[in-house]
C-alpha cells in the first residue's frame, strides 16, 4: 500500500492540546472538614474508623470505663429503691 499522502487528520496542530498541568477539578474541590472528612475526629467516629486523631482506648481505660459505669448503674437502681 502506498502511504505518500497525508490524511487532514495527521496534519501536525491538528492534535487535541495537551493536558494541564494541574487538572481544573483539583482546584474547585471542596476541603471537607467534619463528617465528610476521614482525616479528622469526627469524621472517624462518622465512619467507625480509628487512627491519630481518633486513637483506640487502651484495655486499662476500657475496665475503669465499665466500673464506673457498673458503680452509676448500681448507685440509681438504689436511689429508685428507696
Amino acid at each position: 500500500m502506498f502511504l505518500g499522502t497525508t490524511s487532514a487528520s495527521v496534519v501536525a496542530g491538528s492534535r487535541p492540546p495537551p493536558l494541564p498541568l494541574v487538572m481544573e477539578h483539583s482546584l474547585t474541590t471542596e476541603t471537607h472538614l467534619g463528617k465528610g472528612d476521614k482525616k479528622t475526629r469526627k469524621g472517624k467516629i462518622n465512619r467507625g474508623s480509628y487512627g491519630k486523631s481518633r486513637p483506640k482506648k487502651r484495655e486499662s481505660q476500657r475496665k475503669a470505663r465499665s466500673a464506673r459505669t457498673a458503680r452509676r448503674m448500681s448507685a440509681a437502681a438504689s436511689a429508685r429503691s428507696r
